[in-house]
């Protein structure tokens, strides 16, 4: 659990039970009342992007996400085969796990 101090850009986090990335954030201190931060949040999953303001302190769920280009080679009856561009390993992807499986 990390607090809204470490908000920064492209830092993931998880909120409403789904994964977002920080696009834009702002640290305001009123000079009356409490501090908070006004973010702006994109749904890794839905693409959809979010306003959200979280009070000064408030405790967050920080999620490390990994980016990596992989080819696409074939397709199996129990998925999909991929090879990473760097090292030449290849996964294995379910079918269910893509959607518009129209390579």
């Amino acid at each position: 659990m990390a607090s809204t101090s470490e908000i920064r850009n492209g830092l993931c986090i998880v909120h409403n039970h789904d994964i977002f990335r920080v696009v834009e954030f702002l640290h305001v201190k009123p000079g009356k009342g409490a501090a908070f931060v006004r973010t702006k949040l994109k749904s890794l999953t839905t693409g959809r992007v979010l306003d959200n303001t979280f009070p000064s302190g408030h405790k967050i769920d920080i999620v490390r996400v990994e980016r990596r280009t992989y080819q696409y080679l074939y397709e199996e009856d129990n998925g999909f085969n991929f090879m990473n561009n760097e090292d030449f390993n290849q996964v294995t992807i379910s079918k269910n796990l893509i959607d518009n499986a129209r390579f």
